[in-house]
């Protein structure tokens, strides 16, 4: 918008992708009729900021930006807090995605068949025909990974995927572009590095697919368990757990610091939308409320500990 306007700035000095459509700011466009290009790009006049109150926060814009962002994030999770106790009845007890109540209801009927609860029995033991097959699998850990794979910081236990599209440069592009550093990773839309494919070939590597596996496997080892009171499956699904989050030998640390990590890129670290990995931790975290019971007193003082770290 800024160049089709011809508004002056750094912009102005930006490559154009392969996939964009270079354009001629309107400013400069002599096909606009209702513009006078003879004179000079108006300037609207000025801008007014209220001082923060806060001293340091004056001196650097930066400060000033971040503290914005943890005033907005604060509000909105205080909002969150209110709306889900003030409207549903939530507090950190209760299951937050999936319905207690509606839960209880299903197992009796699962429990009592009737003619008319065909379709949800059913629908129930294929979840726990799932849960009974899935038990070989597991338990998972970031330090799975490859001594080849492992986080620029070497520290095996940092979960780990690269950005899928970015690739070291060839020879080709070194060549067309001598401003390319062979050290720097490049974008090439479409191109999936190897390994980063959703239990793909060689996903192995990286800790994607892995955390997916443990998210997905104990939530249905948890319903599974809930449903047939099979006790194996809470079992399994705690041991998981405890091998992810709360072992030092095995456990991630919790942050996604390398996650869309890019090389010679972000100070050789991942990208902030890196944390969509981490999305499906929303139903995952009623899965350790239904496990509680599973786990000592310790143990879920050291899983509130990961959490509020992360």
């Amino acid at each position: 918008v800024l160049i089709q306007l011809g508004v002056p700035g750094i912009w102005q000095t930006w490559k154009w992708h392969p996939w964009e459509e270079e354009m001629t700011p309107k400013w400069k466009d002599p096909s606009i009729r209702d513009i006078d290009h003879s004179k000079e790009i108006p300037r609207a006049g000025w801008v007014m900021r209220l001082n923060s109150g806060v001293s340091h926060l004056e001196v650097q814009t930066l400060d000033r930006h971040l503290a914005r962002l943890t005033s907005m994030k604060l509000l909105l999770n205080t909002l969150d807090r209110r709306a889900g106790a003030e409207l549903h009845g939530w507090t950190p007890k209760k299951l937050l995605y999936f319905n207690l109540e509606t839960m209880k209801r299903e197992k009796e009927e699962f429990q009592n068949p009737t003619e008319d609860n065909i379709v949800l029995r059913k629908t129930i033991e294929e979840l726990v025909s799932v849960a009974s097959a899935n038990m070989v699998h597991g338990p998972w850990s970031v330090t799975d990974k490859p001594e080849d794979f492992v986080a620029p910081s070497g520290d095996p236990h940092d979960y780990l995927h690269p950005a899928p599209y970015y690739h070291p440069p060839t020879k080709e592009d070194l060549a067309n572009d001598p401003d390319l550093d062979q050290n720097v990773y490049i974008r090439r839309d479409g191109e999936r590095v190897l390994g980063t494919e959703m239990y793909g070939p060689y996903s192995e590597r990286y800790d994607r697919s892995r955390l997916q596996a443990m998210f997905n496997n104990v939530t249905v080892w948890t319903l599974g368990s809930f449903y047939s009171d099979d006790l194996s499956f809470a079992e399994h699904a705690a041991e998981c757990v405890r091998v992810w989050f709360i072992r030092n030998e095995t456990r991630m640390n919790p942050h996604l610091r390398y996650s869309q990590f890019v090389k010679g890129k972000f100070g050789d670290e991942g990208q902030n939308f890196g944390i969509i990995e981490f999305k499906d931790v929303y139903y995952f975290m009623d899965a350790l409320r239904l496990l509680e019971g599973h786990f000592s007193n310790q143990e879920v003082s050291q899983l509130h500990d990961w959490f509020s770290a992360y």
